[in-house]
């Protein structure tokens, strides 16, 4: 990028989707009156300059996808102004100045796909009354999530996936009315879920997704009492334990229900068909019993039922033949039994898999399985199928 910058007056630079290259010319940094510099989405290499920390009129500094490098220059914190800090997907990394967290004028700041280590600082919420988005995710952010996060009262997102934060989760997020994105899945974060008591309290919480940690313990009862807004729950590859809730059926406006690799018991609740919303439902590798409950095939949008390395017995539902989008089916390794329903052999909206081996099935295979001309992969393997 070239250093010929001469326009003292500018207010705003917005060069995002070139194909620039080369490091950035510390002369930007005399451009005070400048409000917008957009270097997004280039090949620029190098130091962000010390000399940015100058642009005392800057409002939105976007320089993510690129391939700078080098800490986060301490003299950011001098940005009075700044409302929007973007320096995600680069290769930036160091210990993040603390300092930059109280630039109260702050809204925005995303800043993942980076190498940032060090932890959060335990003021963190403190000096960040107007700040809305904070993404984080996919750094070498480790050490406990900062109790003062619920004072940042403005919230609305938080974003900390692939980190390496652990720890149990003590924050109050009944302080964060606007909360409608939480994500703190991918890191070590761990104990059980009562703080979900507090989610209940923000009323337009849509995504809610804490799988890949250690979370244990049992599913709160609060959870029948989150959001009806809530579209995706994700407690996944985590320690939890005892039954599913059946209050889980109020949330009516699920999209995605995931709850697998953990140590859930007992029956699936009927009440899960309720979710009439529901386009993918995954309990695969719990231990649950019991038989599979015809109310799922009341779930008119479903695309994808996985179920599989459970302890189900019975046999499989004929109302699964209802489904009109279901496209990936696995009951498999569990301890189904009976013959394999011909209406399941007429959906033909399965393309991608359905699979129902290592049960105690039997009989033969339907005659109507070339129904299944779209599937790509079948496997019906069971000792009492010929």
């Amino acid at each position: 990028m070239a250093p010929a910058f001469e326009f003292n007056n500018a207010l705003s630079i917005s060069l995002g989707f070139n194909r620039l290259t080369g490091k950035i010319p510390y002369q930007l940094g005399s451009m005070q009156k400048l409000e917008k510099m957009k270097l997004h989405y280039n090949d620029l290499t190098g130091l962000i300059p010390d000399s940015f920390g100058n642009l005392s009129s800057i409002i939105t500094f976007s320089l993510s996808v690129n391939n700078l490098e080098g800490n986060l220059p301490v003299s950011l914190a001098k940005l009075k102004n700044l409302k929007f800090l973007g320096f995600g997907l680069n290769k930036l990394s160091g210990v993040f100045p603390a300092s930059v967290f109280n630039v109260s004028s702050l809204v925005t700041i995303t800043l993942p796909y980076n190498q940032f280590y060090g932890s959060l600082p335990s003021d963190f919420g403190f000096g960040l009354p107007n700040l809305q988005v904070i993404n984080l995710g996919h750094n070498l952010l480790s050490g406990a999530l900062p109790v003062s996060l619920s004072n940042a009262s403005s919230l609305a997102e938080i974003d900390i996936d692939g980190s390496q934060f652990t720890g149990k989760v003590s924050i109050d997020f009944g302080g964060l009315p606007n909360l409608w994105w939480l994500v703190l899945s991918s890191n070590h974060l761990e104990g059980d879920l009562s703080f979900m008591n507090s989610l209940t309290r923000c009323r337009l919480l849509k995504m809610l997704v804490l799988n890949d940690n250690q979370f244990e313990g049992v599913l709160p009862s609060a959870i029948a009492n989150l959001s009806t807004e809530l579209l995706t729950l994700r407690l996944g590859t985590n320690k939890l334990s005892g039954s599913i809730p059946s209050g889980i059926g109020n949330l009516v406006n699920l999209t995605e229900l995931q709850l697998q690799t953990n140590k859930f018991s007992g029956s699936i609740p009927n009440a899960i068909g309720n979710l009439g919303m529901l386009r993918r439902l995954n309990l695969s590798e719990n231990e649950l019993s019991g038989s599979i409950p015809p109310s799922l095939a009341s779930i008119p949008q479903l695309y994808s039922l996985h179920l599989m390395k459970n302890s189900l017995n019975g046999t499989i539902p004929p109302s699964f033949g209802n489904f009109q989008y279901l496209q990936d089916l696995d009951l498999s390794q569990n301890n189904l039994d009976g013959t394999i329903p011909e209406s399941v052999m007429r959906l033909s909206s399965l393309t991608i898999s359905l699979n129902l081996a290592q049960n105690h099935l039997s009989g033969s295979l339907p005659s109507n399985v070339d129904a299944l001309k779209n599937l790509g992969y079948l496997d019906v393997v069971n000792g009492g199928i010929w």
